[in-house]
C-alpha cells in the first residue's frame, strides 16, 4: 500500500480461471483508478478499449458515409442561386 501512495508500480498475482498471472498495478489518483499491466508492461485496459474504439469507429464512419451522401444529393438538388455568396455588412471604426 504504501509503495502504491508514493506512486509506484506493484508487482501483484491474479487469479483468473484458475491460472495465476504475475501483474503490475500503479495508483492513478486523478481518476481515482488503478492501472493494470501485464508482465510485459503493457497497460491491459488500454488494449481493450482500443479493441471497443476500433468496432465504434467503423459504425460511425458508416454514418458519416451515409450522412455525406445524403448532403451531396441535397445539395445538387438546389437552385443556383442557393450558392452565391452572401453579402458581408462592412464594419465602421470608432473613433
Amino acid at each position: 500500500m504504501n509503495s502504491l501512495k508514493k506512486g509506484n508500480l506493484q508487482s501483484v498475482t491474479f487469479v483468473v480461471s484458475g491460472v495465476e498471472s504475475k501483474m503490475f498495478v500503479e495508483a492513478n489518483p486523478q481518476f481515482k483508478t488503478l492501472n493494470v499491466y501485464d508482465g510485459n508492461l503493457q497497460r491491459i485496459n488500454h488494449r481493450e478499449s482500443k479493441e471497443e474504439k476500433k468496432s465504434e469507429g467503423e459504425k460511425t464512419s458508416e454514418k458519416q458515409s451515409d450522412k455525406k451522401q445524403s448532403e451531396n444529393a441535397d445539395e445538387n438538388s438546389e437552385t443556383p442561386s442557393a450558392n452565391k455568396p452572401k453579402k458581408r455588412r462592412q464594419q465602421s471604426n470608432s473613433v
